[in-house]
């Protein structure tokens, strides 16, 4: 019974694990969902303005960490709106 206790926090971790990594998505989602150039996404990551992860030589974005992290002007709640809703 312990055992299946165990098995079973240990697939709950596993699968939070998988839902966090299905939710990252790459530098030319991240500019088509807030109408952003890459250029500009690529500038703000030098300059550590938006949470990133980088993955070997890609980088990944969890889109509403970054939504979160920039100043909440008109544009970006109508980008925040639009994308919740997908």
């Amino acid at each position: 019974m312990l055992a299946l206790l165990f098995e079973g926090r240990a697939h709950q971790g596993l699968r939070a694990n998988v839902d966090n990594a299905l939710r990252l998505i790459d530098i030319n989602e991240l500019s088509r969902r807030l109408s952003i150039p890459k250029g500009t996404l690529y500038n703000w990551v030098y300059l550590r303005r938006i949470p990133f992860i980088k993955a070997g030589r890609s980088l990944r974005f969890d889109a509403d960490e970054v939504i979160q992290s920039l100043p909440h002007s008109g544009t970006m709640s109508l980008a925040d709106q639009r994308w919740k809703g997908h």
